[in-house]
């Protein structure tokens, strides 16, 4: 007979301390952010409901396109094989303005291992022109970089509405065309993996002439003319007192100092992570331009991971303001804040509103279609005041809401569709854009 010792029973789990009878221990910390995440949830059911109804047939065709890999088989063909060197399509379609088409060309290898080179050309022949060079001789990997950026750009169906809120509701909207040039030369220095320091040395200049009539909108000399002694307008001639800078145009060095920190875990697609972004810069005038002015900028974004890093909420909050500096002339009307570009407030026509001083807030929730497109729905809740924020009202801020699609890699943007809708007499805004750039 083979006697065999007695085993002392194991004490039952005490959940208490957290166990359980599978063995594993439950996280107190996460029971608080999953409680904490069902308020969200539920406010993001009945309109993530409709715009997954709206967007059935869009996720549907995503994924016959991925299936059958449509997208990878058209960018092999304008690829080399390396993946290195390329071209893309470059369109751009937003409501109130003219359409531009165009190609982008890069080329990540032309100035040694991990550098890059971009170039892009688009309008539309006859009234909008955009070109930019890009150059980047240091490698994508170093903890210094150094990118010089040329820009330049011929529009005539710019959109000027007045300085501060109430003159775009006053019907004074006219349009104006203007050359702008700018030259960046950026040295960015990486302190640590989240941390990195920037510098531009810049150089701008601007010429502005009359616009034409577009959608209903007349050139700018209608609407903001010099009057002469019989009140009518001087010809093509603007009146600097409601539009400054106009007349001579500006041209400007400019130097930035900034700070970048980025926890997140993707830059188009976080799930988690807070990025915060911090620049100032100085502005002097050039020749017959005497005004001298400085620029403070800030970006906070927070991603909360709302259901297995599918289900994201994006926050965001940004504010800056332009201080001239004591005795300089009026800042030109185009360094000034402008509402209504894809990240500067979605629900308002670009150029409708303009000041010294920017208040924008902004909540995103993001969800995968395919493997490359998500949706989003967004809110935006913001407005323009005067230096120092003086005027700053919450009557000032404009509310939009709106739905996204995005076509995007793990680091850039590719394609976007965007609808949104603002309150303050805006309506219905809609932004197209396609680039690789």
């Amino acid at each position: 007979m083979v006697c065999t010792p007695a085993v002392a029973a194991e004490p039952p789990p005490d959940p208490s301390r957290g166990e359980r009878f599978d063995g594993r221990r439950s996280d107190p910390a996460a029971a608080r952010r999953e409680a904490a995440l069902v308020v969200p949830r539920l406010l993001l059911v009945l309109p993530r409901l409709v715009w997954r109804a709206l967007f059935v047939p869009v996720g549907l065709g995503a994924r016959w396109f991925e299936r059958r890999h449509v997208l990878q088989r058209v960018l092999d063909a304008i690829t080399s094989r390396d993946g290195l060197v390329g071209v893309r399509p470059t369109v751009g379609i937003t409501s109130g303005i003219l359409p531009i088409f165009g190609l982008s060309y890069f080329n990540l290898r032309a100035l040694g291992p991990r550098t890059e080179l971009r170039a892009s050309l688009a309008g539309n022949i006859a009234d909008v022109v955009a070109a930019r060079f890009l150059m980047r001789p240091t490698s994508l990997w170093g903890s210094a970089q150094y990118i010089l950026d040329l820009d330049y750009t011929y529009r005539d169906d710019f959109v000027y509405s007045g300085i501060g809120f109430e003159p775009a509701n006053q019907g004074r909207v006219g349009r104006y065309a203007a050359n702008v040039v700018d030259v960046h030369n950026v040295v960015r220095l990486d302190a640590h993996p989240l941390v990195s320091f920037y510098g531009d040395g810049a150089f701008g200049l601007r010429r502005f002439g009359n616009g034409r009539d577009i959608y209903g909108v007349p050139p700018i000399a209608d609407v903001y003319c010099t009057p002469k002694f019989d009140g009518r307008c001087l010809t093509a001639h603007v009146s600097e007192a409601e539009v400054p800078g106009f007349n001579e145009g500006t041209q400007f060095l400019r130097a930035t100092l900034g700070m970048h920190v980025d926890t997140r875990d993707s830059f188009s697609a976080p799930s988690q992570g807070v990025a915060l972004d911090v620049r100032a810069d100085y502005s002097h005038g050039l020749g017959d331009d005497h005004s001298s002015y400085v620029r403070l900028h800030g970006i906070l974004e927070a991603a909360l991971d709302l259901w297995q890093r599918s289900r994201v909420l994006v926050v965001r909050l940004q504010a800056g303001t332009v201080l001239p500096t004591e005795g300089s002339s009026p800042v030109p009307f185009t360094e000034l804040y402008v509402l209504g570009l894809p990240e500067l407030h979605r629900g308002v026509r670009f150029g409708r509103y303009r000041d010294a001083s920017l208040f924008l807030a902004t909540a995103e929730y993001r969800w995968p279609i395919a493997q490359w497109m998500d949706a989003a729905l967004f809110v935006d809740y913001g407005g323009v005041f005067g230096p120092h924020f003086d005027g700053f009202s919450f009557d000032k801020m404009i509310p939009a809401v709106g739905g996204a699609l995005r076509v995007r890699t793990s680091q850039q943007l590719i394609m976007r569709l965007q609808l949104a809708y603002g309150w303050a007499g805006e309506g219905t805004v809609v932004t197209f854009t396609a680039s690789a750039f």
